[in-house]
């Protein structure tokens, strides 16, 4: 797994999340996206569009983990 501070700013995942999602471990197939309370009912709606965009993005399968 890259340094937490050289991982993507990917679905919403900013630089200090990033940083938490690396500290967590995290398998390099996931895509994590740590937030707040109201970021996450703001990107609850649109997590699945923005997963598959991502998938067909990248060409390959992803497991993408909402942790709130």
């Amino acid at each position: 797994m890259k340094p937490p501070d050289e991982m993507p700013a990917t679905l919403g995942c900013t630089a200090p999340y990033a940083r938490r999602a690396g500290a967590a471990g995290l398998p390099d197939a996931s895509v994590a996206v740590l937030l707040d309370a109201g970021a996450a009912a703001l990107l609850a709606a649109n997590v699945a569009d923005i997963a598959r965009a991502q998938m067909a993005a990248n060409g390959a399968r992803q497991r993408v983990e909402l942790l709130v």
